[in-house]
């Protein structure tokens, strides 16, 4: 009998138990990632909502309109109809300022691009989100040296054609990367671009690759996403630092841009944003184009009023 017992095999887990394991494990990581993905290489920073809305991204998500959509941006009302600082707007080259009245305005160099080390294995991956008109992504963990401040990166946006004109054109996208400082101050950057026709290589490499995930369905999903190559794929302009310049520019490659003091592009439309325009459009290739405008196109707010503002133009 005693035979019997030692040779009988071991129990199996139940299903059901099993199941609710998995899942407090689940509960368990996601807990981690929580924690993780408010931490910044020097310390602890402040919880944020990178998906609250369109291109809004703050330490508190405000309150919106119950409902408001692109097509009837011009109902929008509150800051959105009365402000004077409203973006986008139409960026008149000839009037741009140079010199002097861009002395508050410092070159841009991927090298002031860092990525927060936050546990290896997570430090190139970041959302997609397909919702609310637009394409989005976010949690990438990376600050961006600007004008003597340290700006942490919030959300990534895509808008079909481009917000921003420069002499009246309208470009087939803006990629807007939207970035917020250590006293909550907001900062907006923008690249425009026009499709090329399909040939390889032309896309820069993360918007073939968010394409490629935007094609299998909607909703929010982990990518993989190097940042340097994203930024390295919008610049355009590289200034070798060896004499022969053998040097690959990484560090060293920068673009001129337009700036101005404007707001966010949907409600609430808060002001005091500090919005930069590349001068240099990239290229997308038209397969790209076609998957990503599938998902979410006219998600532009018409240009507004420039009133008694000054663009500067910094190269």
């Amino acid at each position: 009998m005693q035979k019997q017992d030692e040779e009988r095999p071991p129990s199996m887990v139940p299903l059901a138990t099993l199941v609710a394991m998995l899942g407090l494990m689940f509960v368990f990581v996601l807990a981690i990632l929580g924690v993780v993905g408010d931490m910044h290489a020097n310390g602890v920073w402040e919880k944020t909502c990178p998906v609250c809305s369109g291109n809004q991204a703050v330490t508190e998500c405000p309150t919106l309109p119950g409902t408001w959509s692109y097509a009837k941006a011009d109902d929008w009302g509150g800051t959105c109809s009365s402000g004077s600082s409203q973006s986008p707007i139409n960026i008149a080259t000839a009037d741009a300022a140079g010199g002097a009245a861009a002395d508050t305005y410092t070159p841009i160099f991927v090298g002031s691009f860092t990525t927060a080390s936050v546990g290896g294995d997570f430090l190139r991956r970041a959302f997609l989100e397909i919702k609310d008109e637009t394409v989005t992504v976010s949690d990438i963990w990376t600050t961006f040296k600007w004008s003597g401040r340290d700006w942490k990166f919030q959300t990534l946006k895509m808008h079909f054609p481009s917000e921003h004109t420069i002499d009246s054109k309208q470009y087939e996208v803006e990629i807007a990367m939207h970035y917020i400082d250590t006293s909550g101050k907001h900062m907006i950057m923008s690249f425009l671009g026009d499709r090329v026709g399909d040939v390889a290589g032309e896309s820069p490499r993360f918007i073939a690759d968010v394409a490629d995930l935007a094609a299998d369905n909607m909703g929010m999903r982990i990518m993989q996403l190097d940042f340097s190559e994203a930024m390295v794929g919008l610049r355009t302009k590289c200034i070798p630092t060896t004499a022969d310049g053998s040097d690959d520019c990484l560090s060293n490659r920068e673009s001129a841009y337009y700036g101005y003091t404007g707001s966010l592009s949907i409600p609430p439309c808060t002001e005091g944003v500090e919005r930069l325009v590349m001068k240099e459009p990239f290229k997308i290739r038209d397969e790209d184009y076609d998957e990503l405008t599938k998902l979410t196109s006219g998600n532009a707010r018409p240009v507004q009023d420039l009133n008694d503002r000054k663009v500067v133009k910094v190269e």
